[in-house]
């Protein structure tokens, strides 16, 4: 019984690694600010701008339109589907080499997401060159 049981886990964890592609930071696509800018002004919601960051920098200022998601809420085994109907994803950490925004874009990458891209210059950089930011809490 026992060896069984260590021949479905090393089994198991053979399949889940094979499902796990390594994504490295040179396949990560940039995206300028300015198409960012157009996207959260998209009336018909068929961008997703995702902010990257922790939840209490996120309540205190971020992009308009933008949702906050974690790389941990990504399951690349079995993603929200709703992430597929989107012409793209904007993903924005706190500056350029966020590693929280890095990751959830690999992550995404991971799972098959097309059309993900990481938002050149970060929240700070939106922030310095006068884009607007909502302070307002977020649902």
């Amino acid at each position: 019984m026992r060896k069984n049981h260590l021949l479905f886990c090393a089994l198991a964890g053979a399949l889940s690694l094979s499902a796990c592609e390594k994504v490295s930071d040179n396949a990560i696509r940039a995206v300028d600010m300015a198409d960012v800018a157009k996207a959260s002004k998209d009336a018909d919601k068929s961008y997703l701008i995702v902010d990257a960051r922790d939840a209490a920098s996120f309540s205190e200022a971020h992009i308009p339109g933008s949702r906050r998601l974690t790389a941990a809420e990504i399951d690349f085994n079995n993603p929200d589907p709703k992430l597929r109907n989107y012409k793209a994803i904007y993903v924005y950490g706190e500056h350029p080499n966020h590693n929280n925004a890095k990751a959830l874009v690999k992550r995404l990458m991971t799972a098959d997401v097309d059309d993900v891209y990481l938002m050149n210059d970060g929240f700070l950089g939106w922030k310095a060159h006068g884009y607007p930011i909502d302070t307002k809490k977020a649902p």
